[in-house]
């Protein structure tokens, strides 16, 4: 009896050491930093840092840091505020009691230029969650003061959740959008109705930057299971819509398992929301996962971004590659489009779009097999400008310059 009590509380000082993992992050909050944009603009951004010593040369940034740990452990945040504004730090959708909760008339305010406060939360489910200023929220969040605090399975596993389905690769996509004026000049208290997004944002990328970003973009192999973890923290909606052969499965909600999962095409998602996805795919393809941002008193279209998706019969090893120099003519041109195909994309199953300045889509020409030496595409209903025609063959993505005229 004396060994088989011995065991007990050996096992449970065990289990205990493993649950009470305390990972420490320190963090300050600034009002200095900038981002750039899919066209190039900079745009200003208050956000957190990591570290607590003075700023020095190191300026906030979007998305701010990540910060991890997993299902049982207990997370310290120190935050400093080296700004002129007050600050807090909200662990979004977190088991936080009061006073941890960030919530300035309930918890505390960090003072201005130099006050230091620590954060102390419980990990108690796997999933994602956000942290972001609620002070001024609604300037402050829009102004950048959002981070992803990412909750892994007890023992960092390779599944859904604690015990849950197994995955073989993980994508998180953090979806906001950014209305370029408010950086450019914040808005007074009062002004906050005055609300025109123009940049539309997943981890911080639109657009040639979201292509160029393997950590965004989807590459598997068919038989390869893919964990897509959804969350939106904006002011508007998101509509996330998957391609049929993706299988999408919808299995996690707010850091919690769903008691139904459902197969679906089409995601709608509020502010706040987090969905777990697991994608099974049907077939070996090469599409797209397009985002829509919407306005959610109106249902008014803002933007969208295409995130390409490339599923192959291997394991999906690879990256996306800007493929070698190729020829569009005449340029100018009027009534038609022709290019020659790039030597290494001859023989492959290419979607061709064309893009305007501003990078929305105008034409998509589809999925095309690229046999022949060159493609000419019709243009004449297309007005005067310049655009951007791009191929995209699953690891490559071809982008060209091209003026049409009346």
């Amino acid at each position: 009896m004396k060994k088989l009590l011995i065991l007990c509380c050996t096992m449970y000082l065990a289990l205990a050491a493993h649950a009470q993992t305390t990972r420490v992050y320190d963090l300050s909050a600034s009002m200095m930093g900038n981002t750039t944009m899919w066209d190039g603009t900079v745009l200003p951004i208050w956000g957190f840092r990591t570290g607590i010593n003075p700023p020095g040369s190191i300026p906030a940034v979007f998305p701010a840091p990540l910060i991890e740990a997993n299902e049982g452990d207990t997370l310290v945040m120190n935050v400093r505020n080296f700004s002129m504004e007050p600050h807090t730090l909200h662990p979004h959708g977190l088991d936080a009691d009061q006073i941890n909760d960030g919530v300035p008339h309930t918890s505390f305010f960090i003072t201005p230029m130099g006050g230091q406060v620590t954060y102390t939360v419980t990990a108690t489910h796997a999933g994602e969650y956000f942290y972001h200023c609620h002070f001024e929220t609604t300037l402050h969040q829009q102004m950048g003061m959002v981070g992803i605090i990412r909750i892994h399975p007890a023992g960092a596993t390779a599944t859904a959740w604690t015990g849950g389905p197994a995955y073989d690769k993980a994508y998180y996509w953090f979806m906001t959008e950014f209305d370029g004026a408010w950086h450019q000049n914040p808005p007074a208290l009062g002004q906050f109705f005055n609300y025109n997004p123009n940049y539309f944002l997943i981890n911080g990328k639109a657009k040639q930057q979201v292509f160029a970003d393997t950590s965004i973009s989807i590459q598997a192999g068919l038989s390869q299971k893919i964990f897509l973890t959804l969350s939106t923290l904006g002011y508007g909606m998101n509509k996330v819509v998957f391609p049929p052969a993706l299988q999408a499965e919808v299995i996690h909600s707010d850091g919690r398992p769903l008691p139904s999962p459902f197969i679906t095409d089409t995601l709608e998602m509020s502010p706040g929301e987090r969905y777990g996805v697991m994608i099974t795919p049907l077939t070996t393809t090469i599409d797209s996962i397009t985002v829509y941002y919407h306005s959610m008193y109106n249902q008014q279209y803002w933007g969208e971004n295409k995130v390409p998706v490339s599923i192959t019969s291997g394991t999906g090893i690879g990256s996306w590659q800007q493929s070698t120099p190729w020829l569009v003519y005449p340029n100018p041109t009027h009534g038609t489009i022709t290019f020659a195909v790039p030597p290494d994309m001859k023989n492959k199953r290419c979607h061709v779009t064309l893009l305007d300045s501003k990078g929305a889509r105008v034409a998509d020409y589809g999925i095309m097999e690229l046999h022949d030496n060159k493609v000419t595409l019709p243009a004449r209903a297309l007005a005067q400008g310049v655009f951007h025609l791009q191929l995209n063959d699953g690891s490559r993505l071809q982008s060209q310059k091209i003026i049409i005229t009346q």
